[in-house]
Order: structure tokens, then sequence, then C-alpha cells
């Protein structure tokens, strides 16, 4: 483990924050003055991520899932696996796992991004197609009610 006394991090973190934006602006520079090579390097990338993808498609889905958890809702594998064990691996609505084997979705407020629980199929795309609308939600069960005699 290497210590840093806190002068010379203090030191460091300018050094690297000066780095930054001094590689932010060459950056900015090659882009605007060479599109065609960018154009060109994302092409490349582009290729070498689909070969990786159809070389290791097992890894390449968890690294998918991984990044959507990131980037959709802000977590990580282990707060879904804390939320799928809360949840005793079923639906927070029926209590089911989804038929197919596939992870429990995430659900979330649209308006807010907070997650609420973790959602078999059939669940998650009832909720979303009744707009999460409770007023919505109730009506249907009035419905149901009526319609069955209960």
């Amino acid at each position: 483990m290497v210590v840093i006394k806190t002068e010379n991090k203090n030191k460091l973190v300018r050094e690297i924050t000066e780095k930054s934006k001094k590689h932010n602006e060459y950056m900015a520079k090659i882009r605007k003055n060479h599109p065609e090579r960018i154009r060109k390097y994302y092409e490349k990338s582009k290729e070498c991520n689909k070969k990786r993808k159809e070389k290791y498609p097992e890894l390449a889905k968890k690294y998918d899932w991984e990044k959507a958890l990131r980037l959709n809702y802000g977590m990580t594998p282990n707060d879904y696996n804390n939320l799928f064990s809360e949840q005793n691996g079923v639906c927070a609505i029926c209590g089911k796992t989804n038929r197919d084997g596939r992870k429990l979705f995430i659900d979330h407020d649209h308006k807010t991004g907070s997650v609420r629980g973790l959602l078999c199929n059939k669940c998650n795309v009832s909720l979303g197609l009744m707009d999460d609308d409770i007023d919505r939600l109730l009506s249907a069960i009035n419905y149901l009610q009526e319609r069955m005699g209960v």
C-alpha cells in the first residue's frame, strides 16, 4: 500500500487535474480538426467490441447488464442481489419468478428514477401499460371484482 503525505497528495491531485485538462483540450482539438480520424477510431472500436461479444457472449452479456444497471439505475450487481435477496428471489407484486428464467426486472419511478423493487415480466409490463397510475389500477381492480362477482 502506498501512503502519500497530505501536502504531496494535494500536489498530486493538482497535477492530475492539470494533466486531465490538457488532455481534454488536446482531444477536443483532435476531434475538431480530424473528425475522419476519430470516426475511423470509433468504427474500429465498434468492430473490436462486436468481435469480442461474438467470442465471449456470456461475458459480454454480463458486462452489458452491469453497465445498464449502473447507467439506468445507479446500481451495482451487489445492490441488485441484495434487493433480490430481500424479496426472496420473487416478484414484489405476485410473488413469482419469471417463467423463462430471466432475471427479475427493476421497477423504478419514471419521474424520480428511484428504484421501487424487482418485478416479473408480467407485473412489470402490466404496470407500464397502466402508466403506473394508481387510479387506473384501482379502476381495473373494481372492474374485475364487479365482472367476476367478487
